[in-house]
């Protein structure tokens, strides 16, 4: 008798687990509490670029020079936002030759066009601090919708360096919808954007 119910009492502790184990790994996840207001660490975020060469490999090059600053609010996310600026000459392929010849007019005319710019209008929540962001992105004076999944990294905070918070997101441009269709010789038209962001709250 007492086997017996020991086995009821086993079973239905692995019952619980079981279904306690299954909540936790498909319920949402709890947004962080990094609600506030930031200036993007220029030193800690990075803005790459991967465009496929002459149909045989991925090249990456880098922008060097990110500015900017965001809101995140998780309670309401309509008070959130954000604006990117990439200086578009601080371009560094790991080619002095080649950065040059990115600056000029006939792509991203670096003198008449100094910054490439993202600014939000919506944030979308997805659960554990994650957002879908829609907004405009303006390149060589043209301006383009551009929807983004942003990817909640984590927080930290101490003394020196104050609180901090960071995202990731990965999304991807055609040349020809930013104006570079005529000029990409043996370039592909999609071009990955990867971003990683480091804000400091204010």
């Amino acid at each position: 008798m007492r086997s017996a119910a020991n086995a009821v009492i086993y079973a239905a502790a692995l019952l619980t687990l079981s279904v306690s184990s299954g909540c936790a790994q498909t319920g949402a996840k709890a947004p962080p509490a990094n609600a506030g207001s930031y200036t993007i660490d220029h030193v800690h975020s990075t803005v790459t670029f991967e465009i496929e060469h002459l149909g045989a490999s991925r090249f990456v090059g880098r922008f060097n020079q990110v500015a900017g600053e965001f809101a995140i609010d998780s309670v309401s996310p309509a008070n959130c936002r954000a604006r990117v600026e990439i200086d578009s000459g601080s371009v560094d392929t790991n080619h002095q030759g080649r950065d040059e010849h990115l600056r000029k007019p006939e792509f991203f005319d670096s003198a008449a066009h100094p910054k490439i710019v993202f600014t939000s209008e919506r944030f979308e929540p997805r659960g554990g601090g994650d957002y879908r962001v829609s907004g405009n992105f303006t390149f060589l004076g043209k301006t383009i919708p551009l929807i983004a999944d942003l990817d909640y990294i984590g927080v930290a905070e101490n003394p020196k360096f104050g609180f901090r918070t960071g995202y990731k997101t990965v999304f991807h441009l055609k040349l020809a919808d930013i104006g570079l269709g005529a000029h990409v010789g043996g370039l592909g038209n999609d071009v990955m954007v990867t971003v990683n962001i480091e804000g400091i709250r204010k």
